[in-house]
Order: C-alpha cells, then structure tokens, then sequence
C-alpha cells in the first residue's frame, strides 16, 4: 500500500469532528488506493478493502460516485468476494442516505457491472446487488434503461449462468413488479414477468415458501397503496 496508509486501518475516524474526518478523506488520493486491490497478496488487498471503507464512509453521498466510479467498476469485477461486496457497499450507501437514482446518470456500465454481480457465486455480493438493482428500478427511466441495449445483453448473458442464477433473477423481477405496478406492467409486456409454472420447476420443494413470500409482499404492498387513496 502507500506509505500513507500504513497504519491507516488503526486511524479512527470517530475520535475526531465529523467535518475534520470529511476533509482527510477528501485529501487522500483514494485512487492509489484502489490500485492496491490489483494485487494477489490477500492481506493487502483487506487492508485496501478496509481502508477504502473507512475513507468512503466519510464522503459525502454522490461524491463517491462522481470521483471513483471507474475505480469501483473495476472492483466490482475483482476476483475476490470482499472487494465487490466492499465496492456494492458503498454504492448502497450512496443509494440508501440520498435516495435519489440520478447517482446513477451516465454509469450505464456501473449498472451492468453490478447486474453481474447478481451470477456472482457469493450469495453476499448476489443479494447485495440484486436490492440495488431493486431500489433502482422505482424509477420506470431506470427500469427501461436495464432491459435495452448493452444492459439487456449482460443480464440475458448472466441469466444463463446456470438455474440458481436464473431463480435470482426471477425473484427479482418480482420484487421490481411489488414495488412499482408500471415495473410490473412493462416486465409483463415485454416477458419477462416469470410464470408460476416456470417457478415451480426452479423451486421444486421451496416452492410454497417463495409463494408464501411473494404473498407477504403482495400484501404489503396493497396495504401501503391503501394507505395512500
């Protein structure tokens, strides 16, 4: 790592004022930092990880984004696990604190690069990626913009990885359709809405629980909407 960040990882932010641990983490050259993760020794890249967490952490929302988004597309095809959860993190944090999905204007290949993520092995960094791509599709611009083009591409490519991959994405879809009932519509519209007949093969003996799941939210969902007439 730069010698700077030797030592970092025992650096607490939280001991000093939160407009002085803003400005430190404005100051360092993160992008160096990130260059630390193209390395083979696992213990400097968790050094890497962490260090990036804690630095991040203190960004203020969108800045993250706006600085280091080719960095963090890179870390999100990183072989190693703790790398794209890391870089899947941050980009939560981002959506989750400033809710707003123009974070995400013109990172068209953030978005693919995160819609990969959903085949990733790791069932953290597949679940992780997968409530983005969730809390994204509220905006029907968004929705659109993931089934055309390159994006449609990635994710037809990543649905085929194999049937585990494919039951992830069917329940995605579902999850898109229960929070917004235009999603629903334009998934339906253009087949990509999963029949419960296709399900029940991907979920053979789960079946009655996934069912049981998309009822619950079903439900959830018609309660806020009669919440609000």
């Amino acid at each position: 790592l730069p010698h700077f960040t030797h030592g970092f990882s025992c650096f607490h932010f939280s001991s000093i004022p939160p407009e002085e641990a803003t400005k430190t983490a404005n100051c360092l050259p993160l992008a160096s930092i990130f260059d630390c993760l193209n390395n083979t020794n696992v213990e400097q890249v968790d050094l890497a990880c962490e260090v990036l967490t804690l630095c991040m952490s203190h960004l203020n929302i969108g800045n993250t984004l706006n600085r280091y988004s080719v960095p963090i597309e890179r870390a999100l095809q990183h072989p190693y696990s703790s790398v794209k959860i890391m870089a899947l993190n941050e980009i939560n944090r981002n959506f989750e604190i400033g809710g707003r999905t123009s974070y995400f204007d013109g990172e068209q290949f953030l978005i693919n690069c995160i819609i990969q993520c959903i085949a990733d092995e790791d069932l953290e960094v597949a679940k992780i990626a997968s409530d983005i791509i969730c809390r994204i599709s509220t905006s029907i611009d968004y929705v659109q913009r993931i089934f055309s083009g390159d994006t449609l591409e990635k994710l037809h490519q990543s649905m085929q990885t194999n049937e585990i991959v494919r039951m992830r994405f069917n329940e995605l879809f579902i999850k898109m359709s229960i929070n917004s009932e235009q999603t629903m519509y334009f998934l339906k519209s253009n087949g990509y809405y999963p029949k419960l007949s296709s399900l029940r093969c991907c979920y053979s003996s789960n079946f009655s629980n996934f069912i049981k799941y998309v009822l619950a939210q079903t439900r959830t969902y018609i309660i806020s909407v009669s919440t609000c007439l």
